[in-house]
């Protein structure tokens, strides 16, 4: 098995800088080999090489700071190949872009393996010079940043300036005039006077006149039961009305009795009901009897009836008083 090794005719390293052109230079370095046998013999247009970069932190042993491998590299009919490092497929944890190009020396290590015989290393690590360092400048842009310096001492306070002159009051604005007052509206029509409420009965209440029965005839019953006395029956109409009844009477016999009540619509009231005993024979005695009746009706009477049991009894002037109240 033939051992390999390389002729290099071609090393470039180039940035492209981020001032000429106003963009991020590109993450990588072209490099460009021909690969001989142990003749010198240029390997031409072969398909199956791979080849490793190393970069190192020193010419002889340190750490490794960056390694990777190109696989399927082909060559010309010279025996040359082109490769970009920073494009092959990573092997360490570090990538490209994670190189401190601004700290200490980088030393790049090249191995290539022909026909998988076995990666034969270049001869010596190959310092890596200004330009790879030129890397070092897209920091400006931001990637790549440096120690941070040591903070300068504050300055001196400057002096407080003059305090400038206050400018002049402006003049106050001219107050507007006054507007035109608007016309006053014509008087509306006054309204038509309401028509005057007739005016009550003077003592009655509610404004109601009291309705009256009077006669002057003398009156005899015997009867047992309740009968009428004689032109004392109203029929004032529906509503509430206080009842009052006056008269006197006599008897025949002494210790006669005589008994007076007043009925609605042919029904006792029998709150109303008196009842007089008169002691003395042919005595004359005041009788009267009154009520307080509500919710009657418009064509039931009011009327006055008396009764003298077992005897026979006169009745003299009377008189049936009805005040509406409601």
């Amino acid at each position: 098995m033939k051992k390999l090794f390389f002729s290099i005719l071609i090393f470039i390293l180039f940035f492209v800088n981020s001032f000429s052109f106003a963009q991020t230079p590109p993450e990588g370095i072209n490099y460009q080999a021909v690969a001989r046998d142990t003749t010198g013999k240029p390997i031409c247009n072969t398909f199956n090489l791979k080849v490793k970069f190393t970069i190192w932190d020193s010419i002889i042993g340190g750490d490794s700071i960056f390694r990777e491998i190109h696989n399927s590299v082909s060559t010309n009919r010279y025996g040359l190949f082109t490769l970009v490092i920073g494009n092959g497929s990573l092997v360490s944890q570090n990538s490209f872009s994670d190189i401190n190009w601004a700290s200490g020396k980088k030393f790049l290590e090249v191995a290539v393996n022909h026909n998988s015989t076995g990666y034969v290393n270049m001869p010596y690590r190959t310092q890596m010079m200004s330009v790879p360092y030129a890397l070092y400048a897209k920091s400006a842009g931001g990637n790549l940043i440096g120690s941070t310096g040591i903070t300068g001492s504050i300055g001196v306070t400057g002096n407080t300036g003059v305090t400038g002159y206050y400018g002049a009051t402006g003049k106050t604005g001219a107050t507007g005039k006054t507007g035109i007052t608007g016309y006053t509206g014509s008087t509306g029509t006054t309204g038509t006077t309401g028509v005057t409420g007739t005016t009550g009965a003077t003592g009655s209440p509610a404004g109601y006149t009291p309705l009256k029965a009077f006669a002057l005839s003398t009156v005899t019953t015997n009867n047992n039961n309740y009968a009428l006395v004689p032109n004392m029956t109203l029929t004032p109409g529906a509503g509430d009305y206080l009842i009052f009844f006056q008269s006197s009477t006599n008897n025949s016999n002494n210790n006669m009795t005589v008994m007076v009540s007043i009925f609605v619509g042919g029904v006792q009231v029998q709150e109303s009901e008196v009842e007089l005993t008169i002691a003395d024979q042919d005595d004359v005695h005041p009788v009267s009897c009154i009520a307080y009746v509500t919710g009657v009706l418009a064509t039931q009477a009011i009327e006055v009836r008396w009764k003298v049991p077992n005897n026979t009894q006169t009745m003299y002037q009377r008189t049936l008083i009805v005040q509406k109240v409601n």
